[in-house]
């Protein structure tokens, strides 16, 4: 399938993906209320770090180097899956130090810090790394449509399953924290079973006891620490916020202010989507000339997201209080504010997939060393006296400052001024667009 088709196809799953998940907040939040919605946004947040921290953004080399067949994609399987496991068990070493040394209220709220949610937090450590190594070959053979029409199917059953348990048409023995907690990972595990059942289908690996060659081990590592801490700083940039809230706040602020991050943040999927279809072609030495295509992706999400963003602002006040409760009334003029990073940072994503598929990696380092250092020093000062005013302004700085950045070295590398935006390009993009995604659904 051609770029234009793989993008379309991608792109318009998360779009329905994106606005499912939009309603699925609603019940979610609405079970959880302001406090539980804060304690669930720490304890994901604690368990992404992890998974970033830990993980060496090892998918990232997986499509990069088997996209562009440079190393045995049999011995890469089964050198990721060893470091899987190996992972795993060193997560197992740092909740036991942790509960030793009291830090487990890093992680989890007071009231859930037993062994069983430690080993709880294990399986979903190991299922999220595993999951990011069977999507990461799926990419890199350019699986898109499966994946992504799967994605929309349980992202419609999990919404089903949310209204039933909201509704009380189902009843579980668990509240809450807990509930949301249990039924995410038990939604997410039907994706990573399919995820399997297609490596299998389509014969992309074979499993094999040889692992990697030491030479070869270095070389994918060598390109891994790179992503790995690009990776690690822009998650840091997007969740050390968190932490701080709460810290100086409380669980209550930090609910209102994770669901403003996390709608203003939807606006970040769609350029995602796409994201991780360029990567695999510019990782792809065959796939020459895309780069028009990706800058003209770029405008056309930047022109869609703004058109979205406005009037999902305007509603926002009304809405938020509406459907998810009085209590988040306050984070309308939250998302107004982050908006203003946002945008700008959905060119900023594509933008780094060219970077990284074209081996310059330390563009992308550079740019996520740039939001991290605004951000840390935004939250250190803002967020002790302004709380979640302050956490917005240095998030907006922050995003801003590393798509500057970006833009700017994109063009000094190939000469284009992606700021610079036509209106009637676009539309015209836009609607070619639209017709093959036309012609697609015929066929």
């Amino acid at each position: 399938m051609s770029l234009r088709k793989n993008i379309l196809v991608n792109y318009g799953s998360q779009v329905i993906n994106t606005g499912l998940a939009f309603i699925s907040s609603v019940f979610i939040t609405r079970l959880l209320g302001a406090e539980g919605r804060g304690e669930y946004s720490l304890f994901a947040s604690s368990l992404q770090l992890f998974v970033v921290w830990l993980g060496f953004s090892l998918p990232v080399s997986i499509i990069y180097f088997v996209a562009g067949e440079k190393i045995s994609k049999d011995r890469i399987f089964s050198t990721m899956l060893l470091f899987c496991i190996l992972t795993t068990l060193l997560v197992i070493l740092l909740l036991t130090v942790l509960n030793y040394t009291g830090g487990l209220w890093i992680i989890f709220p007071e009231r859930f810090r037993g062994i069983n949610w430690q080993l709880f937090f294990v399986a979903q450590f190991f299922i999220l790394q595993l999951n990011g190594i069977i999507i990461a070959y799926l990419n890199a053979f350019k699986i898109f449509t499966p994946q992504a029409k799967f994605a929309s199917v349980i992202a419609f059953l999990s919404l089903v399953v949310w209204a039933l348990l909201y509704f009380k048409i189902i009843n579980l023995p668990w509240s809450g924290f807990q509930l949301v907690v249990f039924v995410s990972f038990i939604l997410s595990i039907p994706l990573w079973l399919f995820g399997f059942y297609l490596l299998r289908k389509n014969k992309i690996v074979v499993f094999t006891k040889s692992l990697l060659k030491t030479e070869e081990f270095i070389m994918v590592m060598k390109f891994a620490f790179i992503a790995y801490l690009c990776n690690a700083m822009q998650f840091l940039s997007y969740r050390m916020d968190f932490w701080f809230v709460d810290y100086f706040r409380g669980s209550t602020s930090l609910g209102v202010y994770s669901l403003a991050a996390a709608l203003a943040q939807l606006f970040w999927i769609l350029p995602n989507a796409i994201s991780q279809v360029l990567f695999s072609y510019f990782s792809d030495t065959k796939n020459k000339n895309i780069l028009n295509q990706a800058i003209q992706y770029a405008h056309i999400t930047f022109i869609v997201s703004l058109i979205g963003a406005v009037l999902f602002f305007l509603l926002a006040f009304f809405a938020i209080p509406f459907l998810y409760g009085k209590e988040f009334s306050n984070a309308g003029w939250m998302i107004g504010i982050l908006l203003l990073g946002v945008l700008p940072f959905t060119i900023t994503t594509i933008l780094a997939s060219f970077f990284a598929g074209t081996n310059r990696l330390f563009v992308n380092f550079r740019t996520s060393l740039i939001g991290l250092v605004f951000a840390a020093l935004g939250y250190i000062l803002l967020i002790p006296h302004w709380g979640v005013m302050g956490a917005c302004i240095a998030s907006v700085i922050s995003y801003n400052a590393s798509s500057v950045y970006i833009y700017y070295k994109f063009y000094k590398t190939t000469g284009n001024k992606i700021w610079k935006i036509n209106p009637l390009t676009v539309l015209q993009n836009m609607k070619a667009s639209l017709l093959q995604l036309a012609v697609l659904k015929k066929s």
